[in-house]
């Protein structure tokens, strides 16, 4: 199983809140696929550890900054990038029959941090 940690995530709060808020305030959203690890958060934290297999990964040939860029979305959300030097790696698991899920953890300083794990289907 391969994992990496989604870069850009930092610059995206609002947007990872947004997708967050749209689970915890309707629980019936929440199933098998998508849900919180627990009903209530840390004391330092708005939600709990969020996990979920809505991931997309989508290479972004035309990135100004970086050819072999993939950007990562999360519920239709665009929330990050596969760091670069795991770009060429993952663009091979892109073309595979692979399954991806996040976990979305926000830690002590409430700065979020997302781990994709990349298994066979």
């Amino acid at each position: 199983m391969k994992k990496f940690n989604v870069a850009g995530a930092s610059f995206r709060t609002e947007k990872i809140d947004f997708v967050l808020e749209k689970y915890y305030k309707d629980k019936s959203k929440q199933n098998s696929d998508s849900y919180f690890v627990d009903n209530q958060p840390q004391k330092y934290s708005k939600y709990p550890v969020f996990i979920t297999n809505k991931v997309q990964l989508i290479p972004e040939p035309e990135n100004k900054h970086d050819e072999n860029a993939i950007k990562v979305l999360i519920d239709d959300v665009h929330l990050g990038y596969v760091p670069k030097t795991e770009t060429e790696e993952i663009h091979k698991e892109i073309k595979d029959e692979n399954e991806y899920i996040a976990e979305i953890k926000e830690d002590i300083k409430n700065q979020y941090s997302i781990e994709i794990s990349i298994s066979k289907k």
